[in-house]
């Protein structure tokens, strides 16, 4: 667990025999610094751990310089000056750039333990915690915030060998990770790099090496396009089965009318029928009464 200490690695306790106002100072920096004035067990612990923070404040942090396993720079990555290392011709007008730079000079030094200490802990001195610039609303245009970790990226190779789209592979991937920093050029960026790789370890492998995996390539060709005809029939059937369901919901419809239609014709007759009967009713009763009327 990390301990809190001072900026310059003392610890909280030693600081109860300085000034109590550099105390009480001491204890503001690290109530809104907590990351800064702690200790770690690795490099890597360190750096995820700071990174995470800057990117919460707004702001990207990036390595400037490192000695392997001594120390390290850390600063803004809108740190330094742009310069314009391409002159346009007379009279022409340069295409128009745009730089993050901004001069800034916050700045962190972190080093491991000294050759006095053998707890191998790292500690970070805080050299500018000040930044010239307002935090950022959003970091994807910043490629020191879209940091993916291994895990992930074991998941997009899976996903890039399935053939997906890098939108999609982003979709995909937000699920698992909301918070996630990432841009389909990011996915270019590693295809293109596993690719390099794939191509360098071919060019390195020994001729049986090369016999073996170019078998495996050929069954696994043979086992896609088997796999892209049974999902071709597959569609076929499925198609040609919603086509007779869908003729035979015709079917019935159909035949649903006709009987319906037939239905209301025999209906008309039968009302045709009575009212005929009535009529011959009416006609009986009339002649019934003439005759009647005629005898008396």
């Amino acid at each position: 667990m990390a301990a809190t200490v001072a900026a310059n690695g003392s610890s909280i306790a030693t600081a109860g025999r300085q000034d109590p106002n550099e105390t009480a100072i001491l204890a503001a920096k690290i109530a809104a610094d907590p990351p800064y004035y702690q200790v770690y067990d690795s490099r890597e612990e360190m750096l995820k751990v700071v990174r995470e923070y800057a990117i919460s404040k707004g702001y990207v942090i990036v390595i400037k310089r490192s000695s392997p396993e001594r120390n390290i720079y850390i600063g803004c990555d809108r740190g330094g000056v742009y310069k314009d290392r391409i002159q346009a011709p007379d009279g022409q007008k340069r295409r128009k750039t745009n730089s993050r730079q901004t001069g800034c000079n916050f700045r962190l030094y972190a080093r491991k333990s000294t050759l006095h200490s053998t707890d191998g802990k790292w500690h970070i001195k805080v050299l500018n915690g000040e930044h010239n610039h307002e935090p950022e609303q959003t970091l994807l245009d910043h490629p020191g915030a879209r940091v993916i970790t291994p895990d992930q990226k074991k998941m997009i190779n899976f996903l890039v060998s399935e053939n997906m789209p890098p939108r999609k592979i982003i979709a995909a991937l937000k699920q698992g990770y909301p918070d996630l920093l990432i841009i389909p050029r990011d996915i270019y960026n590693l295809k293109m790099a596993w690719a390099r790789e794939e191509r360098l370890r071919r060019e390195a492998e020994l001729p049986e090496a090369r016999a073996k995996r170019e078998k495996l390539e050929k069954l696994a060709i043979q086992h896609r396009e088997q796999k892209e005809e049974l999902e071709r029939e597959q569609k076929e059937q499925r198609e040609k089965l919603e086509k007779e369901q869908q003729e035979q919901r015709d079917q019935i419809e159909k035949t649903g009318q006709l009987e319906q239609r037939g239905q209301f014709e025999h209906r008309e007759q039968l009302e045709q029928l009575q009212e005929l009967q009535q009529l011959q009713k009416f006609e009986q009763l009339e002649e019934l009464a003439n005759h009647v009327r005629g005898g008396v």
